[in-house]
């Protein structure tokens, strides 16, 4: 938790609706941590659990696709 201040680039997290160990509360917590940043995204994905990014069982295109967004668009 102390670290947060000394995040000062664009930050992107990613979120699974259906997180059964990191619930909304804990973005907004970072949301106010880091808001020194140039840019601060946070992405929803319905569907997905914590370690969504991870699973070999679902596709993990969209994911992809919004991380490679996020950073050509912060680049």
């Amino acid at each position: 938790k102390r670290s947060y201040k000394y995040i000062n680039c664009p930050t992107m997290l990613m979120y699974g609706n259906n997180d059964e160990i990191t619930y909304l509360k804990h973005l907004r917590y970072i949301h106010r941590k880091v808001k020194k940043t140039n840019y601060f995204e946070v992405d929803f994905y319905n569907n997905a659990n914590h370690v969504f990014i991870m699973s070999t069982k679902i596709d993990k295109t969209p994911y992809y696709n919004d991380m490679i967004r996020f950073i050509n668009w912060n680049a």
